[in-house]
C-alpha cells in the first residue's frame, strides 16, 4: 500500500515523475510480493492484495500517478493467471477514503471535506479482509470500494468492427460500430472460461 502522489501536468520533467511514481507505487507492490512469493507458494494457500486506484479511469494532471496505478492493476490481473497453480489468490482494491495522504493532496477542500464525511477508512477494511481471507475464491479481479460502495472493475472489449481489408476511411466510417458499448463483454475472472486473456484474443 506504499504510494506517492505528486499532482502534476505533464510536461517538463515528466520522465522524472513518472519513474518516481513507478518506483514506489508499482515496483514497491512488486518488491514485496517477490519476496513474499516463496512463502506464499510453500503455504499454498496465499493472499495477496495489492492497492490500485479509481484513478484509472483518468484525473488531470495526475498522469503519473495513474500510470503507476494503472501498472498495480493489470500487474495483478496476470500475475493471478500464475498463482493458480500454487493455490494463490491475487486481488487488488481501488479505494477512495479520506487517508492521510488523500487529505493532504493538491485537491479542492470541498472534496476533502466530502471524503471525511462520507469516506472513513473503515469501510475499505471490510474489502480487504475478505480479499486477504483463506475462503477468498476472487482471483485476478480488482474491486472499487468508496463510501460503502463496492463494484468491480474490469476490461473489456466489445465486438467491434470485422473487415481484413479496412482503410482507415472505412475506420472512420464504422467508428460508431467501434465505439459501441450496448456490445461490451467485460473480461472474466481469472480461471474461469470467459477470463478473456490476450490469448483468447489471438485465436
Amino acid at each position: 500500500n506504499a504510494g506517492i502522489n505528486r499532482m502534476t501536468p505533464f510536461g517538463r520533467d515528466a520522465t522524472a515523475s513518472v519513474r518516481a511514481h513507478m518506483e514506489v507505487n508499482f515496483f514497491g507492490t512488486v518488491a514485496i510480493t517477490e519476496a513474499a512469493w516463496p512463502y506464499l507458494i510453500e503455504s499454498g494457500a496465499g493472499r495477496v492484495v495489492n492497492t490500485a486506484s479509481p484513478t484509472v479511469f483518468g484525473f488531470e494532471n495526475q498522469t503519473a500517478y495513474v500510470a503507476s496505478k494503472g501498472a498495480v492493476f493489470t500487474f495483478t490481473r496476470t500475475l493471478a493467471m500464475e498463482s493458480l497453480q500454487h493455490g494463490i489468490r491475487v486481488n487488488a482494491i481501488a479505494p477512495t477514503a479520506a487517508t492521510r495522504m488523500a487529505l493532504e493532496a493538491d485537491i479542492p477542500d470541498w472534496l476533502k471535506e466530502s471524503m471525511v464525511e462520507k469516506m472513513p477508512p473503515s469501510l475499505v477494511s471490510p474489502v480487504v479482509a475478505y480479499l486477504a481471507h483463506e475462503e477468498c475464491t476472487l482471483n485476478g479481479e480488482t474491486l472499487l470500494t468508496q463510501a460503502g460502495v463496492t463494484q468491480r472493475l474490469s476490461l473489456g472489449a466489445n465486438e467491434g468492427y470485422s473487415d481484413t481489408t479496412a482503410t482507415p476511411e472505412a475506420i472512420q466510417a464504422n467508428l460508431a460500430t467501434i465505439m459501441d458499448v450496448s456490445t461490451n463483454h467485460p473480461a472474466g475472472e481469472i480461471g474461469s472460461e470467459d477470463e478473456g486473456s490476450v490469448l483468447d484474443l489471438l485465436s
